[in-house]
């Protein structure tokens, strides 16, 4: 479900993607700027976990954003140098759990949900995921369950071989 989502969000799973119609950005389009703050709580995590992917503070990232001078130039700023992938399923998974430097209790629900079902199917492991974590302004629910499907048949067949 997890996987399935971020290929509807970057596809290919890119880590630099940009957000088409709006600030947001990486594997998951985390909100940057007036599209909300997830971006920048990311860039703090990744400071404080990993040494390679650079380092700010939260006053470093307002000050890169003010200094960018909009939206959507501080995102394209973002990833010419911003958290690579390791540091984005990282936060991921700290989001879930409870451990991101700013807790996102609608995000923390999920493992929850995942815990107490643990035999969900991947179309209700994409809706749960796209729900309490992605919250995304077109959910393309269909896309994302087709997406899941598709990751559980690749990973099965690569066990078969």
């Amino acid at each position: 479900g997890i996987v399935g989502n971020l290929l509807i969000e970057s596809p290919g799973l890119e880590p630099l993607q940009r957000q088409w119609s709006g600030a947001g950005a990486g594997a998951a389009q985390w909100g940057l700027g007036a599209d909300g703050d997830r971006g920048r709580t990311l860039e703090t995590y990744a400071g404080q976990q990993f040494t390679d992917p650079y380092k700010l503070t939260r006053k470093e990232a307002n000050a890169r954003q003010t200094e960018a001078g909009s939206d959507r130039a501080y995102s394209q700023r973002w990833f010419e140098d911003g958290p690579g992938p390791l540091a984005q399923a990282s936060f991921i998974d700290a989001e879930i759990n409870g451990f991101a430097p700013i807790r996102d209790t609608t995000a923390e629900k999920l493992a929850t949900k995942f815990y107490k079902d643990p035999g969900m199917t991947t179309a209700q492991a994409a809706v749960k995921f796209e729900k309490f974590y992605e919250r995304a302004g077109a959910p393309k629910l269909a896309e994302r369950k087709a997406a899941a499907a598709k990751v559980l048949d690749l990973y099965k067949a690569s066990k078969a071989n």
